[in-house]
């Protein structure tokens, strides 16, 4: 069974986790990203790590309704807003994780997500209450 696995914000570190998806065959993955160009140039970057022969792919867009029959998503997207204090962002990485939220309950309602995103607790509480989801789908990981 072919999985697909997607990964919302196509920076440092969602990059490293479809390449690492990717290089450990894991499976189709798709990167979304507000900047449509910026999530095909990382697919296009990550599948080079696929061989040839691979029925695996990576592809990029900035198409939450592309989302539809996602297995499993990584939420690993921040704001384009950074200030002296990490505390001063919060407002704005609420507001994004809520709209993800929405997307995600829209498209793939029966996905589960885990969140890398900081600041880690505040945004996978606020995900898990706008999206209704079971707490047991909704994974904050950090370090």
């Amino acid at each position: 069974m072919i999985l697909l696995i997607s990964i919302v914000g196509t920076g440092r570190v969602g990059a490293s986790i479809a390449f690492l998806c990717v290089s450990h065959g894991l499976d189709d993955v798709l990167l979304v990203n507000r900047t449509k160009e910026k999530a095909i140039g990382e697919s296009l970057d990550v599948a080079s790590a696929i061989p040839a022969d691979s029925k695996f792919s990576v592809r990029g867009t900035d198409d939450y309704s592309e989302l539809v029959g996602s297995d499993i998503v990584v939420i690993a997207a921040s704001v384009g807003v950074y200030t002296k204090d990490r505390s001063e962002n919060i407002h704005y990485q609420v507001e994004m994780i809520k709209d993800i939220a929405e997307k995600i309950k829209q498209y793939c309602p029966s996905a589960i997500v885990l969140i890398v995103s900081n600041p880690l607790d505040v945004l996978t509480y606020y995900f898990q209450k706008t999206s209704e989801f079971p707490r047991f789908k909704v994974i904050g990981i950090g370090i």
